[in-house]
């Protein structure tokens, strides 16, 4: 999904480029759970729950690593000042 590169301590984002990209990602996939909650979850609550899982999931591993990021950006404002 993101672009963002894999680095050695293992965080993912790592500059504001991946930051946005990731974002962004978040964004799309929010959109295709609202379309699922649509289309799908009229017609079945339990396929709904099945397809939105994965992505569910996909959204809280990157929201994760946005306040992961996040987090890393304020400690390393607060050590400079």
């Amino acid at each position: 999904m993101t672009k963002a590169l894999t680095v050695p301590d293992g965080h993912r984002i790592t500059n504001e480029v991946g930051l946005q990209q990731t974002l962004e990602a978040i964004q799309m996939m929010e959109a295709a759970l609202a379309d699922l909650k649509q289309t799908v979850k009229p017609q079945s609550e339990k396929w709904f729950e099945l397809m939105a899982e994965g992505t569910r999931d996909q959204i809280e591993k990157l929201r994760a690593e946005v306040n992961d990021y996040e987090a890393r950006q304020e400690s390393r404002h607060r050590r400079r000042a």
